[in-house]
């Protein structure tokens, strides 16, 4: 069914009002590659929406909107070699983690790495656009492939896990955003590989540290919700999308720089360059619990944007500019929204 003038407000997790010139709802491949028959996706300027929770809409829509709500595989098999997880696009990307916890609880026998990505929010497509990650893990280290629809030809292609261009929040589909719909995709413990507990990340290390007795999957993923609820508003009662900005990435001679005169400055290894905390850069710039009007950053980790009910999507762009200007001042470090801006 295709509505008009559709009011997206419930649709994404800043809660901002905005409407959709036109809008439906996929729930089968089918009546996604019906569409590219018909030239929906040539005749209209359109997006695709996953569960709204990494998108900022600016304004209102003046095309379509494509809301993925594509659920019906969910499967996990077990065999000799390996473990696979097998689902459609449009399941909670916790969910499907809660899932496989479940069955590794059920047969006792675990394997570690995604349950370090507890209660991210978004869709088992998204995850694989967004190539989301949390904790040292990102959803690459155990894709195998995903089935999507060209949205050119209305084919059903393969893609595995080479060919997908994962890189730091972003993909082939990210790159191609117009061309390709995710409908299903796989992941996979290999058993001959030894998947041990990813715990080195300080705020996961400093909660083991004393922790005796045998490590679960289970427990990890516990622990991570709990640390990630004790950071993160509620999105019922203020609206935000989680980190609003991406980790930016320098070079180690930048790096070494900085560090002299900031000895507190919080980093990790990334190859043969180092990823700073946004958080942190942020933070130093006396934004952490700063409120502007309707938006604000969050008193506890400041990371994240909130909209205290009234902002628009413009106003919270306007808000994250300023925020990028004055790190980019102070640090000569350019940070970039990982949140998506929908305009018009």
């Amino acid at each position: 069914m295709l509505f008009k003038n559709f009011s997206l407000k419930t649709y994404n997790s800043f809660g901002v009002e905005a409407s959709a010139k036109l809008f439906t709802a996929v729930k089968t491949t089918k009546h996604l590659k019906r569409m590219v028959r018909n030239n929906y996706f040539t005749d209209n300027k359109f997006f695709i929406l996953g569960s709204g929770t990494n998108t900022l809409f600016t304004e209102d829509f003046d095309g379509l909107v494509v809301k993925n709500s594509l659920r019906s595989t969910f499967e996990i098999r077990n065999t000799d070699t390996e473990l696979q997880i097998i689902a459609s696009s449009g399941f909670k990307f916790d969910e499907l983690i809660r899932r496989l916890i479940k069955y590794q609880n059920k047969t006792n026998e675990f394997y570690f790495g995604l349950e370090n990505l507890a209660k991210i929010p978004g869709d088992v497509g998204a995850a694989v656009v967004q190539n989301i990650g949390a904790y040292g893990v990102e959803q690459k280290d155990f894709f195998v492939s995903c089935e999507v629809v060209n949205l050119e030809t209305g084919e059903v292609e393969t893609f595995q896990n080479a060919d997908c261009n994962f890189g730091y929040r972003t993909s082939i589909f990210k790159q191609n955003d117009k061309k390709y719909f995710v409908t299903r995709v796989i992941y996979s413990y290999n058993k001959s590989v030894n998947h041990l507990p990813c715990l080195y990340y300080p705020a996961l290390r400093d909660e083991f540290e004393d922790m005796k007795g045998r490590v679960t999957p289970q427990i990890i993923y516990n622990t991570v919700s709990g640390i990630r609820d004790s950071k993160l508003p509620n999105i019922s009662k203020f609206g935000n999308a989680g980190s609003f900005f991406k980790n930016p990435i320098i070079t180690k001679k930048k790096f070494d720089a900085l560090k002299l005169k900031y000895s507190d400055i919080v980093s990790y290894d990334c190859d043969d360059k180092i990823k700073i905390s946004a958080a942190w850069l942020i933070e130093k710039c006396g934004f952490k619990g700063k409120r502007f009007g309707s938006v604000g950053v969050y008193d506890r980790h400041s990371l994240i944007l909130i909209n205290f009910g009234k902002a628009t999507g413009q106003d919270i762009v306007d808000f994250a500019e300023c925020i990028v200007w004055e790190v980019k001042q102070r640090f000569g470090i350019t940070i970039e929204p990982e949140v998506v801006y929908v305009q018009a």
